[in-house]
């Protein structure tokens, strides 16, 4: 499932969200769009800094990287 939130997007698994660094590959989706994607994670998502627009925290696995959605 896709979620926006001012923190950012994610995708949520299983249960856990994950940030996603890539968020272009998932704007046509709306949020919470439940869709099958693949992702592999990510250390860090270069220029993540620049997309800070809130002080609310949103619990996650971490940075994702999604390659694919069907």
């Amino acid at each position: 499932m896709v979620l926006r939130d001012c923190t950012g997007t994610y995708l949520k698994h299983e249960g856990k969200d994950y940030h996603v660094c890539n968020v272009e590959t998932l704007q046509i989706y709306p949020d919470s769009a439940i869709i099958t994607a693949t992702f592999r994670p990510l250390s860090a998502c270069p220029g993540a800094d620049k997309d800070v627009v809130c002080a609310l925290y949103h619990a996650n696995e971490g940075w994702v990287k999604v390659t694919s959605v069907e």
